[in-house]
């Protein structure tokens, strides 16, 4: 019914969230545009930071990311 849809919708959504906060990241590495990145990004998250950082340093540092391609597969997202 109407909760398992919403269910499923809820799960799909969580799973492009997750694809594009990936293809977000590779993005930051390559090019060292932050914005988005840090808008989205919780305060206390390490990991966050850490990226930001590195990407920062790379623009800043007129350096280059390379490799790193991830590949997102998403079996049955809305369940």
């Amino acid at each position: 019914g109407h909760v398992v849809r919403a269910v499923e919708a809820v799960r799909a959504g969580a799973a492009a969230a997750a694809a594009y906060v990936l293809t977000l990241n590779a993005y930051e590495l390559a090019t060292g545009d932050t914005a988005e990145w840090d808008s989205l990004s919780h305060a206390e998250c390490g990991f966050c930071a850490d990226t930001s950082a590195q990407a920062s340093w790379l623009r800043e540092n007129d350096g280059k990311h390379s490799g790193g391609d991830l590949s997102v597969m998403m079996k049955d997202a809305g369940k």
